[in-house]
């Protein structure tokens, strides 16, 4: 097990995560993991800390323990560290303008690379996308869907994981404040959908300033729709019916 080695830090519940999950990406879902007394032996740690930090990871998915069988390295999909980094921003009890800034810097970020490197699939699933939001014009809740699924796929024509993945993980905790703001009369659902198409434009011109300038021009006007609803300093938390689910952290009210 040449991947980890004796941990000599003080923080060792940290360290022993760090070093097991260097050692699950190394291996391929399915692989058997040494057990935990032979990892507390390699790392130079007591069993109780590899316990806890197994269970931990065993919770994610990223482990699997098989009763009388041992550790085995789990098959990990995105949406769980999806749904963990949503709960994460969530204990960080943001206010609207926040999340509405990081999102703002982030996008703009994603749409200069996606201008460059999208394909051909890219741009038909980004326009099948604006073609259901125009058929869903008078639904303001499956406009709403439509419009963060138009920004994730965005960010997936980035083709950069970790881009992707972070807009993604944003998708259910934004979805909560703009579901609101959808259903809110002021709300220009056909004004939305211009802007939309004219992003796309920049984009498969591949005009990497454009498209840029016009993502900030749109988010700009998303966000003086959504605080118009819900208000600068709205918080997260404190939104009526909030809840973790399953699906990600949802808003029945606000």
């Amino acid at each position: 097990m040449e991947v980890i080695r004796p941990i000599p830090r003080q923080d060792l519940r940290y360290e022993v995560t760090a070093q097991i999950v260097q050692l699950l990406v190394s291996l391929e879902p399915g692989q058997k993991l040494p057990s935990e007394r032979e990892l507390s032996e390699e790392l130079g740690v007591g069993r109780s800390t590899v316990r806890e930090v197994v269970r931990s990871l065993s919770f994610m998915g990223a482990i699997r323990a098989k009763q009388g069988d041992g550790l085995y390295v789990g098959n990990v999909d995105g949406d769980v560290f999806r749904k963990l980094t949503e709960l994460g921003i969530v204990f960080q009890k943001p206010k609207v303008y926040e999340l509405v800034e990081a999102r703002t810097e982030l996008e703009i970020a994603v749409s200069k690379i996606a201008a460059e490197r999208h394909t051909e699939e890219d741009r038909a699933t980004l326009e099948e996308i604006m073609r259901n939001m125009a058929r869903h014009v008078g639904d303001p809740v499956r406009a709403s869907q439509l419009d963060l699924d138009f920004h994730v796929a965005l960010a997936r024509s980035s083709h950069n994981a970790v881009l992707g993945f972070l807009v993604d993980s944003m998708r259910s905790v934004l979805e909560i404040w703009l579901r609101s703001a959808f259903s809110n009369r002021q709300i220009d659902i056909p004004e939305i959908i211009d802007e939309h198409n004219a992003i796309l434009g920049a984009l498969f011109a591949r005009d990497e300033a454009k498209v840029a300038d016009l993502v900030r021009k749109h988010l700009q006007n998303a966000s003086e729709r959504l605080l118009r609803v819900v208000g600068e300093d709205a918080s997260l938390v404190h939104a009526k019916g909030f809840a973790f689910t399953d699906d990600g952290p949802v808003v029945k009210e606000i």
